[in-house]
């Protein structure tokens, strides 16, 4: 009788365990896998994605797979959240869209920042989902909502994104979300570009990066808006007005150029006070309106209404996303331009 050795029962339960451990491993890793349409388990990057870092500031990961964690303390609430975040073949954070576009197929790109992004919120919950859900039911053609927003990307960062980027993507129409961050961002990122001769070709980070010291420096450049008189503080103003309206005008003359209708959404912070908006961003708005720079201006919707802010991430929460929602919903089936599109 062959014998075995006596610790091969030992050996064949380590065995048994590992490919348990391993098996549970890919149980629960599977939900956070990328997914491709008609593709299972896989997502390949796509080479028409925005990646280069040395141009574009930061990036988010094409196929990428992450953690958001959120540790926040304001106005006497702290908190945390986390939401599990995918970013598709392109490297944005939404469903895999081919980028061919078919017929019958109205296809909006969003630009913007953590707000546009989707911030603390899981992505059937984000206004833009939303939003294409909604219009999809109303309307007679498919609609696509390509969601390009990055957190902490401003301006500066879209006119490169358009100049560079957008035509690939072959967009019916164009919304760039802005809010008072992307003034001062702006001024930052000015001092980022990349030249090569006499063209500029992009932002790329210097040696502020993107984490603490980059947030310090712009906190820096919004604190001028409460300090000195008030003649001082209206040319602070006015500076950060000046550099942000010149990149719009360049974003808006591209879409002249691509025959694409553009326009600006603009909107306030959870704790934006009225008068705040009215020394702050009516003279903008009105700059805007001097140049011809369509806008939707979600103020005068949004004001003092906490309750559609998160007291942990700041940003809007799920009943936000769907008032936001709303909102824009009303503005396009309302524009005469796609007046045709829906039933």
């Amino acid at each position: 009788m062959k014998k075995y050795p006596r610790s091969l029962p030992l050996y064949i339960l380590l065995i048994v365990g590992l490919i348990l451990f391993l098996s549970f491993l890919v149980y629960d890793q599977s939900k956070y896998l990328p997914l491709m349409q008609g593709h299972a388990f896989f997502c390949t990057p796509s080479p028409q994605g925005i990646f280069n870092d040395s141009l574009f500031h930061h990036t988010l990961p094409r196929c990428g797979n992450y953690r958001e964690t959120i540790a926040v303390s304001s106005n006497n609430s702290t908190g945390s959240s986390g939401i599990d975040v995918h970013t598709n073949a392109l490297g944005f954070r939404n469903e895999e869209y081919q980028i061919k576009k078919d017929q019958n197929t109205m296809r909006i790109i969003i630009l913007g920042d953590s707000f546009a992004y989707g911030y603390g919120v899981d992505l059937r919950d984000t206004f833009y989902k939303q939003l294409e859900d909604g219009l999809n039911k109303q309307s007679g053609v498919k609609i696509e909502i390509w969601n390009l927003g990055v957190p902490s990307w401003s301006t500066a960062i879209h006119y490169y994104i358009m100049r560079e980027k957008i035509r690939l993507y072959s967009p019916d129409y164009i919304l760039l979300f802005l809010d008072e961050s992307d003034f001062a961002d702006n001024m930052l990122y000015t001092k980022m570009i990349v030249w090569n001769g006499s063209k500029d070709i992009g932002i790329q980070q210097n040696e502020l990066g993107s984490g603490i010291p980059y947030y310090e420096a712009r906190e820096k450049i919004q604190m001028q808006l409460q300090q000195g008189n008030s003649i001082q503080r209206r040319q602070h103003i006015l500076e950060q007005h000046a550099i942000t309206l010149q990149y719009l005008k360049k974003i808006n003359q591209l879409s002249i150029e691509m025959s694409v209708p553009f326009e600006v959404v603009v909107y306030p912070y959870g704790h934006t006070a009225p008068k705040h908006y009215q020394e702050y961003m009516l003279p903008f708005l009105s700059n805007l309106s001097s140049q011809s720079i369509p806008y939707v201006d979600l103020y005068p919707y949004l004001l003092r209404k906490t309750e559609l802010y998160s007291p942990v991430h700041l940003h809007w929460n799920e009943d936000g996303s769907v008032y936001v929602a709303g909102i824009l919903f009303e503005h396009i089936v309302k524009n005469v331009t796609y007046a045709a599109l829906w039933n």
